[in-house]
């Protein structure tokens, strides 16, 4: 027998991040806060900095764009703010909340919970050893435990995105396909 740990109901559903925004100076719901965001890659002599000083907000209800010329840092960025890449300076906040830096395993669950970013490059966002279905549904797993009606609305998903010409097969692994069109960043 494995050893479950009992975990109280009210630990269970504790959340990490307020449901309320703080607020800016003109009444908006601040939802991310980046503040003099650094991030270097090696150490010493081959020490890289490959963002310095980013600082932006993000709104709620706000459809936002890090857009600059090619290696300018903004996959860094997003990397930085979902935590795939540390920081070597500045914040970052998340509905108020610090999440830059060493966090608990709760909120690190939440911090995945609550924010993703989309990549440009399909390759970074597709992974060619899973099924079409299995990366359909991640996101979802992510969120909660799928049931199996749900996993029946993605094989639903992926029959209608299927072309009857041919020439887009999303039934088999994503080799068999264009990458962006799963990766939706084009």
């Amino acid at each position: 027998w494995r050893e479950r740990r009992c975990v109280p109901v009210n630990e269970r559903k504790k959340e990490a991040f307020p449901q309320q925004c703080p607020l800016d100076e003109r009444g908006r719901e601040v939802l991310l806060q980046v503040r003099e965001l650094d991030v270097t890659f090696g150490k010493g002599n081959s020490k890289v900095c490959a963002v310095r000083k980013a600082s932006f907000d993000i709104f709620k209800g706000e459809t936002f764009s890090l857009v600059g010329e090619s290696g300018s840092g903004k996959s860094t960025i997003g990397k930085a703010i979902i935590r795939a890449i540390p920081c070597s300076g500045g914040e970052i906040r998340y509905k108020g909340v610090p999440i830059s830096g060493k966090v608990g395993r709760n909120m690190e669950r939440q911090i995945i919970r609550n924010i993703q970013m989309v990549f440009q490059d399909p390759y970074s966002s597709l992974n060619p050893a899973k099924k079409v279905g299995w990366i359909l549904e991640e996101p979802l797993r992510l969120q909660t435990k799928l049931t199996k009606e749900e996993r029946k609305q993605v094989k639903e998903i992926i029959r209608k995105a299927k072309k009857n010409d041919g020439v887009i097969n999303l039934i088999d692994t994503f080799q068999e396909f264009k990458e962006s069109v799963l990766s939706f960043s084009q």
